[in-house]
């Protein structure tokens, strides 16, 4: 697929620090909401994703959504998409963090 082999780590380390930096948010909700705060997040973002979810298929939207990522270069949805989405989780559980008791 690429031949650089600093891509190709890339590609394979990104989606892996993502979902790490997800499940040491996930830690943060919980040691500063508890269990409350755990189904508050996961049923918020159900939410979300159902709303979008209607909201696309309402508008039928569908097809430019899929042209959009078909059209993007092959890193950026291995590699920049989740580097992105980990250095928003990163961002949301230090702010979550420092309000946090021990």
């Amino acid at each position: 697929m690429h031949d650089n082999p600093l891509v190709r780590i890339l590609i394979y380390t990104a989606p892996f620090v993502f979902i790490g930096f997800l499940g040491v948010f996930t830690g943060v909700v919980f040691k500063r909401w508890g269990q409350f705060g755990m189904y508050v997040m996961w049923l918020g973002l159900g939410v979300l994703l159902a709303v979008a979810a209607v909201l696309v298929t309402w508008r039928g939207w569908w097809p430019a959504v899929g042209r959009f990522f078909v059209e993007q270069p092959a890193v950026a949805p291995l590699a920049g998409y989740p580097l992105a989405l980990a250095v928003l989780m990163v961002g949301a559980g230090y702010l979550t963090l420092r309000r946090a008791t021990p």
